[in-house]
């Protein structure tokens, strides 16, 4: 690609070249002027071929298709934009991450926003607040007094869970951090699946982070709850569907739950649609997972979260706008601009340090396995890249050794 673009170049520039010389340095007049513009043209044509074909291969590996020659050609332009982004930035040694040709490559930044990004970042919905607000007084509630247990885990007294209700701040252990954590090995927090063209990110997050808590603090790997449930039950608490939510209004669905259904219907009976399908939760026998509540991490403290994420998988929001995350190949993600708007759900499973020195999160996402390393990916670390601390928390699971499965 880059020897044809190159190819384009320089005929490009022979072209002006001779266009600037008088009729008699042309050896064969005006003809010889339109000889040079067909071998351009030429050249041309063999370029639009090439990405044409390109196109075509790209089409058949993602099961593409689309309904007119008109939409054809405007992803025909869009791909053509993704590669040409795609060689640059990989060409550029400054980079510490590649990027590649995925799914995404025949959307538009808008168009992705749209369509698969879908973090809402305030806690308090514009909506029906009734019962987040009988749950929830503050979101921003410190707690106190606990004593800390096997693996820095919380022994709850009954003054604690009220807070943890409404989201407690994580305290820091202040103990030495062990330098790599990976708590996605051995798939202990859950597979990596497919949101599909729907924005619901927040969905995944919060089910990985209690699946992953659960095996922690019990050894088992449990089923996997319905995304589903959350998806379409949820908007009473705050979120939206397929238009976004977020961690901290699933978890008081979650609890509401609990407390009203006997717990969460697995995704094996509920499975996931990929679209706001009405509210089913009542038509499946549900396991009785029970949330004490959540903790948040102190909005920007890299510290707390490393503090959390040692001990387990934490959901944390992120400004995923920039394209080339969304055409995250691999390495770590380290980009000199970002914004603090978040826009996307995902869990960090763990953190370390690169071959060649750099710090990182690993993040598990909701994009499939075509996307970054098997479906996870690591970004920079000790820099609050894209604002990754910036809403952070991890659901307090209660009584599990008494949670059953029909399986």
């Amino acid at each position: 690609m880059r020897f044809l673009m190159a190819l384009l170049v320089v005929a490009a520039i022979q072209c002006d070249t001779v266009a600037d010389l008088a009729p008699q340095e042309l050896g064969g007049g005006e003809l010889s002027l339109v000889e040079e513009g067909a071998g351009v043209q030429s050249l041309e044509t063999e370029g639009e071929q090439a990405m044409e074909g390109m196109f075509q291969d790209y089409m058949r590996s993602f099961s593409k298709s689309y309904e007119s020659e008109e939409e054809y050609r405007k992803r025909l332009g869009v791909f053509s934009d993704s590669v040409r982004f795609v060689d640059d930035w990989n060409g550029a040694k400054e980079h510490s991450f590649r990027v590649a040709i995925n799914e995404f490559a025949d959307l538009t930044g808008e168009e992705f926003a749209e369509r698969f990004l879908g973090l809402e970042e305030d806690s308090e919905s514009s909506g029906d607040n009734t019962m987040l607000n009988d749950r929830a007084t503050s979101l921003v509630q410190e707690d106190s007094g606990e004593q800390r247990g096997v693996m820095g885990y919380l022994s709850l007294g009954e003054d604690d869970k009220e807070g943890l209700r409404t989201g407690a701040l994580h305290q820091n252990s202040g103990k030495d951090l062990p330098k790599t954590v990976d708590w996605a090995h051995q798939g202990r927090t859950g597979s990596v699946y497919k949101q599909g063209v729907c924005a619901a990110c927040y969905t995944f997050a919060t089910n990985a982070a209690i699946e992953g808590q659960y095996f922690l603090k019990t050894g088992k790997k449990m089923p996997e709850l319905s995304d589903q449930e959350i998806l379409s039950c949820s908007r009473p608490y705050g979120n939206h569907g397929c238009i976004g939510g977020n961690m901290e209004k699933s978890y008081h669905y979650i609890m509401h739950a609990q407390e009203q259904n006997g717990g969460m219907t697995l995704a094996k009976d509920y499975g996931y649609e990929g679209s706001e399908t009405p509210c089913k939760a009542g038509k499946f026998n549900t396991a009785n997972v029970k949330l004490a509540g959540y903790r948040k991490i102190s909005k920007g403290s890299e510290a707390d979260l490393m503090d959390a994420v040692s001990q387990r998988p934490v959901a944390v929001g992120f400004d995923a706008h920039h394209p080339a995350f969304k055409l995250y190949s691999d390495g770590v993600f380290d980009i000199d601009y970002c914004t603090t708007h978040l826009t996307h759900a995902m869990l960090v499973v763990g953190y370390g340090t690169s071959a060649d020195g750099q710090d990182y999160w690993k993040l598990q996402n909701s994009w499939g396995k075509n996307w970054g390393e098997d479906g996870f990916g690591r970004v920079a670390r000790g820099k609050n890249m894209c604002s990754v601390s910036n809403l952070a928390s991890y659901p307090v699971i209660e009584d599990e050794e008494q949670w059953t499965f029909d399986v």
